[in-house]
């Protein structure tokens, strides 16, 4: 008698019957896919399996007992372990404390026991580097093997895994493929998969169905599956080979004359030199003994060329002029005294320096 036994399970929304007499079995030690494309009703006899959706008819009998009105939490106390497809990791907890979480429920194991089997999940699943990492700053194929190692807590005979692959790199894949296939050497248990990824679930899979329409319209092993004339017409196309297009119906990109050619590839720009430096300008030597003039003495001077230049008054015709007439023609300052001519002299409102 086989672990898991399907049969014709139906199911309908509104008047569309999107499952239709859909079975199938899983064996204790085997891996067996569930696939099809879109729309084929393969995810909806999973769910029905597994108890998120109620089944209109049919029956779910595992290991010998009919579970097909049990609820979901009875059907994983019975063993069918599931892995959903969408995260189920708690994000706010580290990778360690999500594996006690569901170890804290196993009462009939001591302390040591439960430290021990964590120990053990850790590191057949490699999860020591990050073991107190938080679970929301892991990568997807990290939270997947922790997803998985999590499920293994219960001991389950039957674990469902949907669309284990999805969201997850080539090289991931290929060590959950490994673990998937160590499972089963290890614990002797059964797994049934659904996934969109074709090529990687033959890999993996012992037997597969395939599912269209809402019915079962093939299985076997891989062999079987791949030289199906109808699984190659309306899912996986004739051009497949194992993953691979045919040799024979690859596309051959034609060079022919008649196509343009591409223009050539200008020649990079020559590197662009920076400009030569300006020589200093020359420094003129100050004569020995000659004092630098005090800032008030070249305001002074500059207010009267200023002055000179740009006053409408007439020139004074004398030579030499009082030191009264030099203080009234002085440039405006910004300070309230200023010294001239070794003589301090205060500012008026207009800014003109007056004499004491």
């Amino acid at each position: 008698m086989a672990l898991l036994e399907v049969r014709a399970l139906e199911k309908w929304y509104g008047r569309r019957q999107v499952v239709n007499g859909v079975e199938f079995d899983v064996e204790q030690g085997e891996v067996v896919g569930l696939l099809g494309p879109n729309g084929a009703g393969k995810t909806t006899s999973f769910r029905m399996t597994i108890g998120l959706i109620d089944a209109d008819g049919g029956s779910v009998v595992f290991d010998g007992r009919d579970v097909t009105k049990l609820p979901m939490y009875l059907r994983a106390r019975a063993g069918m372990g599931y892995l959903a497809q969408d995260s189920s990791v708690f994000r706010q907890l580290t990778v360690e404390q999500n594996l006690m979480a569901i170890l804290e429920t196993r009462h009939d194991m001591t302390r040591k026991q439960r430290k021990d089997r964590l120990d053990d999940l850790v590191d057949r699943f490699g999860l020591g580097k990050i073991r107190k990492t938080k679970a929301h700053m892991v990568s997807g194929g990290e939270r997947r093997r922790t997803e998985i190692a999590r499920a293994l807590i219960t001991d389950p005979k039957l674990i469902m895994l949907d669309e284990p692959f999805a969201g997850i790199d080539p090289k991931t894949v290929g060590e959950i493929q490994e673990q998937i296939r160590d499972l089963v050497d290890t614990f002797n248990i059964g797994i049934l998969l659904t996934d969109h990824q074709f090529r990687e679930t033959l890999e993996v899979t012992d037997r597969c169905y395939v599912i269209r329409e809402g019915r079962v319209f093939a299985y076997g092993d891989r062999e079987q599956i791949l030289n199906n004339a109808d699984v190659r017409r309306y899912y996986i196309g004739e051009r497949f080979d194992g993953g691979h297009l045919l040799d024979s119906q690859r596309p051959v990109m034609s060079l022919s004359k008649t196509q343009p050619s591409l223009p050539p590839t200008p020649p990079p720009p020559p590197p662009r030199r920076k400009p030569p430096r300006r020589p200093p300008s020359p420094t003129i030597p100050r004569p020995s003994g000659a004092r630098s003039p005090t800032r008030a003495e070249a305001t002074s001077r500059g207010g009267r060329t200023r002055s000179r230049s740009t006053s409408s008054r007439p020139t004074s015709t004398s030579t030499t002029s009082t030191r009264s007439e030099r203080a009234t023609r002085a440039a405006p300052v910004a300070i309230g005294f200023v010294r001239a001519d070794r003589a301090t002299y205060p500012i008026d409102v207009n800014l003109r320096i007056k004499t004491v």
